[in-house]
């Protein structure tokens, strides 16, 4: 967005509109807009995936054409100002691509963004034969204990499932083109998290201000510019949530200011004063009730209780499932690892990298594993894997709506696992009231 809107302010604002289009087709062709999915949301055949793709980009260049032709003296200021603007913005995360590089032991430098996870053991599916030069625990199944990948059981749906949620289940342009207006009432998810605020619907009549449409307010002009481009990517690419759309909150803040200070009469300041006041009293509410829903976590931080009293107050079973969980990592060198599908007990375990390999919070991993739906060779994989027991969050399936869902299906099928006599689970701990299930493998 920032490059989008410097082409616009040096070139012309053709440039400003070509640079969406064309970068909304790279998005695209590089995976990120995972434009099949898109296209299927929209209720299209998923094969018009890349006829919709170069769409946008015949849609880019008439735009970028007409800005090269009318101010083509500019394009190299341009050039000059973007090449600036990368190596300023490639020095601040110099630090950390060197870094990152060396802790992945690159020879050849490359832009390494991540560093590697050198704490947590890796669980492997794919293969038979785990790798010689890794830096951690690396986990496979032998050949006779081997799934098949290429099952219907092993195509996840978890990030579906999980970020569906935020954004609802529905199809067609609607999904897309309500989807602001949604998120700001929270239609679709309620939570600790999601809340937002009724003042964001103003932000569309920063447009309607006469200042906005000044020379001096230029800056105000490709700052709602700028904030309505990453807001489509939010849209398109962001599955709603709202914390995926950070980068926007700074255009918006700023909107909603000008609407108070560039106010052209006294009526129309005075309503967007009363308005914006309303929604930070609505915003202070839903604070005030996260604090209240998560009194338990957030009155630890601030030194207000004790770390036994945050765990006692969480889940009263944390303590019990702790001491199980570490005592057995110690005890069973050969399965020292729980399995575990959603749950906060990784905040209350010791060095819970080490003990918890994975977090199979919607279940594709398990559903992989019992593909023949035979509880005894599950057991025997869980254990080739290096788990001893299994922790489960009782409430997984209502995150999705649909009772004939896949999470729902998946959640019966480790119940019918669970509850398959004569296999030797131990069931230890069993309460909905809280949440959690933990069991121990034989």
């Amino acid at each position: 967005a920032i490059c989008a809107v410097m082409a616009g302010v040096l070139i012309h604002w053709t440039a400003f509109a070509g640079s969406f289009f064309f970068i909304l087709f790279l998005l695209a062709y590089r995976g990120p807009l995972g434009i099949d999915k898109f296209v299927s949301r929209l209720g299209m055949d998923p094969s018009a995936g890349p006829l919709f793709m170069g769409g946008i980009f015949v849609l880019a260049l008439p735009f970028l054409g007409y800005a090269a032709y009318r101010s083509y003296r500019h394009i190299q200021k341009c050039i000059l100002a973007l090449a600036v603007f990368g190596c300023s913005a490639f020095v601040v995360i110099l630090p950390w691509v060197a870094h990152n590089n060396y802790l992945n032991g690159n020879t050849v430098p490359r832009l390494q963004l991540g560093a590697p996870n050198m704490v947590t053991p890796s669980i492997d599916l794919s293969t038979s034969v785990p790798p010689a030069n890794s830096r951690v625990p690396v986990k496979v199944l032998p050949k006779e204990l081997a799934v098949d990948s290429n099952n219907a059981a092993c195509k996840g749906s978890g990030i579906d499932e999980e970020l569906d949620r935020y954004w609802g289940f529905s199809k067609g342009w609607a999904h897309y083109t309500t989807l602001p207006w949604r998120s700001v009432m929270n239609s679709d998810s309620g939570g600790y998290y999601v809340t937002l605020i009724p003042a964001l619907l103003l932000f569309p009549l920063v447009l309607l201000l006469p200042f906005t449409w000044t020379r001096r307010g230029r800056w105000l002009r490709w700052t709602v510019f700028g904030t309505l481009m990453v807001l489509v990517q939010w849209v398109l690419l962001g599955n709603g949530v709202p914390w995926y759309g950070l980068a926007m909150f700074t255009g918006l803040v700023l909107g909603l200011e000008a609407l108070v200070d560039y106010a052209p009469d006294v009526f129309s300041r005075a309503s967007a004063t009363v308005l914006i006041s309303l929604s930070l009293l609505v915003a202070l509410s839903n604070r005030m009730w996260q604090f209240e829903q998560q009194r338990n976590l957030l009155e630890y931080p601030i030194g207000k209780i004790s770390a036994e009293s945050l765990q006692d107050r969480t889940i009263q079973h944390y303590g019990t499932i702790r001491d199980l969980v570490v005592s057995r990592n110690v005890s069973m060198p050969d399965t020292p690892y729980v399995y575990r599908m959603g749950t906060f007990i990784p905040y209350f375990i010791p060095k819970n990298l080490e003990i918890i390999p994975i977090a199979d919070n919607q279940l594709g991993t398990f559903n992989c594993l019992y593909q023949e739906h035979n509880a005894a060779l599950t057991i025997k994989r869980l254990k080739a894997l290096g788990f001893n027991s299994m922790i489960f969050d009782t409430n997984t399936s209502t995150i999705e709506s649909d009772s004939n869902g896949p999470l729902h299906k998946k959640v019966n099928a480790f119940v019918e696992f669970v509850n398959t006599p004569n296999v030797g689970l131990q069931l230890i701990v069993n309460d909905s009231n809280a949440g959690v299930a933990f069991l121990l493998l034989p």
